[in-house]
C-alpha cells in the first residue's frame, strides 16, 4: 500500500520556510495563543498541495 510521509514533507517545508513563515500557516487558539496543532486557511491550501503533489507522484509511479 503506497503511503504518503506527511510528516517528512511538512517538517521539510517548515525548515525550508523558517520558524516565522511556518508558524504563520497555524492558527490561533479562541485566547489568541498560538495553536501549532492545527492549521489556518493559508497552511491548509499549503499542506494540501504538498498532499496532492505526493498523491500524483504516487498514482504516476504505481498506475493506481
Amino acid at each position: 500500500v503506497p503511503l504518503i510521509d506527511m510528516y517528512s514533507a511538512t517538517l521539510a517545508q517548515c525548515e525550508r520556510l523558517g520558524v516565522s513563515a511556518c508558524v504563520a500557516l497555524g492558527t490561533k487558539t479562541e485566547t489568541g495563543e498560538q495553536d501549532n496543532t492545527h492549521l489556518g486557511a493559508k497552511g491548509q491550501r499549503e499542506v494540501g498541495a504538498i498532499a496532492a503533489t505526493e498523491f500524483l507522484k504516487i498514482t504516476r509511479r504505481t498506475g493506481l
